[in-house]
């Protein structure tokens, strides 16, 4: 077996905005477009404020 393994296939939260985005074009659900891709975008927002917390940290430690 090899130990390599990768993950190739979508997260929770893709599957979560899949299925908000066929229920929207269905109309199952009635919200807007905006609360659809709400799960995206705290993921992007997430990724944001880690990464600048990265690079602040790091700036700071240059600094010194």
């Amino acid at each position: 077996m090899d130990d390599n393994s990768t993950s190739h296939g979508m997260g929770l939260i893709g599957v979560i905005t899949v299925t908000l985005i066929i229920l929207k074009l269905f109309g199952l659900i009635n919200i807007g477009w905006l609360a659809v891709f709400v799960p995206l975008l705290i993921c992007w927002a997430l990724a944001c404020l880690v990464t600048g917390a990265v690079c602040l940290y790091y700036a700071i430690k240059l600094k010194q």
